[in-house]
């Protein structure tokens, strides 16, 4: 259920999340199964963070190789997360290819064969004239790729509507505000909104994306993250013709995918403009024009095609710290989920180890590699 501000006064609940996004809604789903009162607090009618902008990959051939025993956890969850909500996420693991086009990114594909290899994943490169006939869909400049059975890909859309669906049938409560202030006494926080209203709560979780140094200030502890804004695109619907496939690059910034409908969804991190301050978002164009342009050479195809809309978001840039799911509090009553640019991978996961954490439960996975480093 959602409640807009002008309709309630004060709640109490065991945990109050702040973030509506994958990471924030799993942990609430997980936290009401096991019998908490639960409320999320997303101010996200611009639309403007992750789980609105993201392009939906669910990959682990684009991951750096320390954290591929977590993203393959990750991939794990993703499927039973479709499965939990009856397909609504759109989740597809079809496979996918890293593409490289000069001999210092075929290098880098037998050496990303190698890592993944390393951690019982299996994939397969194909060079020379066997890419046309394994891919008849990438250009002459695409020397090698890599496969990998473990990419797929869901859609952002749909899986925040389907985990909204759930978590508002499990009783949880959405309040549409944003937290302004925070006030802590007797083992319980509250959070007081922009209009003066407050949540109270037993344990908080932290799943504010990009608006996680904020938020974190407000608790004593600023948790640094850097801010990036994104550009999507999408094309008009097609035929299929990639297979279900994930496309990644060895060169770096480069995703491409077709969704069920046809539609072709275009990314990789080329930079949009924008602040939080201003909480607005805006694509560069010079950026858009470098993306499409690196799209179109390696699927030609993609060229006759009708660009229906592109737009930018935020989202957290990965950190040299990496991942993090850890109290930042004394009591361990505050938790923090950091997931970078790679949230929409990671977010079900750290969702779920939040709430088991909160819940007691066995010590979430990988619990040590990600806390907080000691001068954060």
């Amino acid at each position: 259920m959602t409640i807009l501000t002008r309709e309630w006064a004060n709640v109490k609940a065991d945990v109050a999340i702040i973030g509506g996004g994958i990471a924030g809604l799993t942990a609430g789903i997980s936290l009401l199964q096991n019998g908490l009162k639960v409320a999320v607090v997303e101010d996200g009618g611009t639309r403007k963070a992750a789980s609105w902008i993201n392009a939906g990959t669910v990959a682990l051939q684009n991951k750096v190789p320390q954290i591929q025993d977590i993203c393959l956890a990750a991939i794990r969850v993703w499927a039973e997360l479709d499965q939990s909500l009856n397909g609504a996420t759109n989740y597809m693991r079809a496979g996918g290819y890293r593409v490289a086009c000069n001999d210092d990114q075929i290098e880098a594909l037998h050496q990303r064969r190698v890592e993944l290899k390393f951690h019982g994943v299996d994939c397969e490169i194909v060079e020379g004239p066997d890419v046309r006939k394994r891919t008849p869909w990438f250009s002459q400049d695409v020397r090698a790729a890599s496969y990998c059975p473990y990419d797929g890909m869901a859609s952002p859309l749909r899986t925040r509507m389907a985990l909204m669906n759930a978590f508002d049938r499990l009783g949880g409560l959405r309040i549409a505000s944003h937290v302004q202030a925070v006030e802590s006494a007797n083992m319980t926080t509250k959070l007081v909104t922009s209009d003066s209203h407050a949540v109270e709560a037993n344990y908080v979780i932290i799943a504010a994306g990009a608006w996680n140094t904020e938020v974190s200030r407000m608790f004593g502890r600023p948790v640094p993250t850097d801010l990036k804004v994104n550009i999507l695109s999408v094309t008009e619907r097609t035929s299929q013709f990639m297979k279900g496939s994930v496309t990644t690059h060895a060169g770096g910034k480069f995703t491409l995918k077709q969704f069920a409908n046809g539609s072709c969804i275009l990314g990789g991190g080329y930079s949009g403009v924008g602040s939080l301050e201003s909480n607005a978002a805006d694509i560069d164009v010079h950026e858009l024009q470098k993306n499409l342009q690196a799209q179109c050479e390696v699927v030609p195809d993609l060229e006759s095609l009708l660009l229906v809309r592109s737009w930018a978001g935020f989202s957290e840039t990965a950190f040299s710290y990496g991942p993090v799911l850890d109290s930042i509090d004394d009591n361990a009553r505050v938790w923090i989920i950091l997931t970078g640019d790679i949230g929409f991978t990671l977010g079900p996961l750290f969702g779920r180890m939040a709430a088991d954490a909160i819940c007691g439960h066995a010590t979430p996975m990988f619990k040590n590699s990600l806390r907080l480093p000691e001068n954060v």
